[in-house]
């Protein structure tokens, strides 16, 4: 009878765990996206600077 008990406990905390995972992740998953496109942006932006000063310069005399 316990075994029964423990089976549905566990099911239950599962399913509640499973659940929540679910509406958690969408959150999680599109903050670890812009965790993870920052430094790209960031070294889009480092490279590109040097770029930008050079043209600024070619266009004065």
């Amino acid at each position: 009878m316990s075994v029964i008990i423990v089976a549905m406990v566990i099911g239950l905390v599962l399913g509640i765990f499973t659940g929540l995972l679910k509406v958690l992740m969408k959150p999680l998953i599109n903050l670890l996206w812009s965790i993870i496109k920052l430094p790209f942006r960031l070294t889009k932006k480092i490279i590109t600077l040097p770029f930008k000063a050079k043209q600024s310069q070619q266009i004065e005399p």
